[in-house]
């Protein structure tokens, strides 16, 4: 059965048999498929799916959550910096958001706002308004320049994501055409 192609005979028994069916969509596809044996993959293939895994190096961020407490991976020299995190980790949130307002050094840029989001995600705080936007900024600009930050790279997605359901659970009902209930569904999605 097989002839040395493993089970190409099975499968082209299946695909011929598969020609005969109703096409469900048939009228959105190409006139002329592009991969002729694959144009509606069906039953030989049913029940089964493709997926894709990325395999990346870990390169820790300048900041990381490790066993619940944040730590500073990069000798970045800020004071404000260190104070900030050490107040987080005690949990004492207001403290560390005033304490992150006074780094300015431009080296520890990137660790502030990797704070300034945790900092976002306590529900202590309400800052997510303001850092979050702050903290896509930093990070798109600094991943143009690393893109091969994977840690930073998935943080950025991250917020990108909230910063969308952020929006739509703030503006909700904000136009005529808009629904308060639809749009809040919406925005718990995201999250």
């Amino acid at each position: 059965m097989t002839d040395g192609k493993k089970n190409q005979q099975y499968y082209a028994a299946q695909m011929a048999e598969q020609t005969t069916w109703e096409i469900p969509y048939a009228q959105w596809y190409h006139a002329k498929p592009i991969l002729q044996d694959l144009h509606y993959i069906g039953y030989p293939l049913a029940g089964h799916s493709i997926m894709a895994i990325e395999v990346t190096s870990h390169r820790s961020g300048p900041v990381e959550m490790v066993d619940g407490k944040l730590k500073l991976h990069q000798p970045i020299d800020s004071l404000a910096l260190r104070r900030s995190i050490e107040e987080f980790n005690a949990g004492r949130f207001d403290t560390a958001v005033i304490l992150l307002k006074d780094i300015c050094k431009p080296e520890a840029q990137v660790a502030e706002v990797v704070v300034e989001l945790w900092l976002s995600g306590r529900l202590e705080t309400e800052v997510e308004q303001e850092f979050v936007p702050q903290a896509l900024a930093t990070l798109q600009a600094h991943l143009k320049e690393s893109p091969g930050e994977f840690a930073l790279a998935e943080l950025l997605s991250d917020a990108e994501i909230f910063e969308m359901a952020m929006q739509l659970h703030v503006n909700r009902g904000g136009d005529a055409e808009s629904n308060h209930f639809l749009d809040n569904n919406r925005a718990i999605g995201w999250w």
